[in-house]
């Protein structure tokens, strides 16, 4: 049988694709049960609070392609008819590392004071959010 490299060393085929599925079962960032597996991100879509990949590489200082990646890996926006979109609070959010205010997010919170900041901070009144 064929081994397959691992950071522990060389596993089985088997072996892999077990590790595989596992992990593919497991929510990315959300935690709790299987309904909360996909982060609420851009969700109730509001054009103002969403970024291009232009816009948002500008203001984070890094390239569109990091943007597009941190977008897909990160949870920070997602595709609306198949162009990325970056949820501008979100990404100041992860820019600060505020973790309790991305996993806020991520569960649907649009109004405690701990995500409400950013949505101020990104030139969002408490009116034009969406969500709870």
């Amino acid at each position: 049988m064929r081994d397959v490299w691992h950071k522990s060393g060389p596993v089985s085929i088997g072996i892999a694709r077990k590790l595989l599925s596992t992990f593919r079962t497991q929510p990315r960032n959300c935690g709790g049960n299987r309904m909360d597996a996909v982060p609420k991100v851009l969700t109730n879509f509001d054009a103002r609070e969403a970024l291009s990949l232009k816009q948002a590489a500008s203001i984070a200082g890094r390239s569109i392609e990091t943007l597009r990646e941190w977008a897909a890996m990160r949870d920070i926006g997602r595709k609306i008819g198949g162009r990325w979109m970056i949820s501008h609070p979100c990404l100041l959010m992860y820019l600060e590392s505020d973790a309790k205010a991305l996993k806020a997010y991520w569960q649907g919170d649009r109004s405690s004071p701990l995500v409400s900041q950013y949505f101020s901070r990104a030139g969002l009144s408490a009116s034009q959010k969406g969500g709870r």
